[in-house]
């Protein structure tokens, strides 16, 4: 009898542990933005989403978006926030990861005849900045937000010229685009948690 009570209290003793844990305040968020890029080039629309967890005053979580900035592109990222204040109304943000390019290769038109390689390639993504968070209702929430961001777009070019014996060699040229802007953007963030944590 001892001994099959003491099986009992070790198994027993860990669920036991388990149901005085304190439960996990986690939510889930999914934020929806539009927004408008502007630096040397003309401004050009925005549109990104993302989605993560809320633990407290930080959110992670993956997003990825449509950016016509100079050359049409499709971030992916990681997106990372920390709120600050009593009602968790300011808030600064950093995305970091890879640009893909929307188009790998141009087509070659009347005015470049010797035109035969133009193909870009995507590289680096990073955006950071801070933002004011407007309170809907429980689950939804309004941002506005500005801050600064570059992405890196690569472009292979060859031209291949007109010789005396064949095959004629291809002329290759690389180029690469850091493009730095400044990005305002407004958002829809909807939030798992009924209610707001002050």
């Amino acid at each position: 009898m001892m001994i099959r009570m003491k099986w009992m209290i070790i198994l027993f003793f860990p669920l036991g542990l388990l149901a005085q844990k304190k439960p996990c305040s986690c939510s889930l968020s999914s934020i929806l933005s539009a927004g408008i890029a502007a630096g040397e080039s003309p401004a050009q629309p925005l549109l990104q989403w993302s989605g993560g967890v809320n633990y407290e005053r930080f959110f992670a979580g993956l997003g990825a978006g449509a950016d016509w900035y100079r050359f049409k592109s499709i971030p992916v990222f990681g997106d990372l926030r920390y709120s600050i204040g009593k009602m968790n109304s300011v808030f600064v943000y950093l995305n970091g990861g890879y640009n893909f390019p929307f188009d790998t290769k141009a087509s070659v038109t009347w005015d470049h005849p010797f035109l035969t390689t133009d193909k870009y390639a995507g590289g680096f993504y990073m955006d950071a900045g801070m933002g004011y968070r407007v309170r809907v209702s429980g689950s939804h929430n309004f941002l506005l937000s500005a801050g600064f961001s570059h992405k890196r777009i690569s472009q292979l070019t060859g031209y291949t010229y007109p010789c005396l014996v064949e095959p004629c060699p291809e002329d290759l040229y690389k180029k690469r685009y850091d493009l730095g802007r400044v990005l305002t953007r407004i958002s829809w963030e909807f939030n798992s948690r009924a209610k707001p944590k002050n």
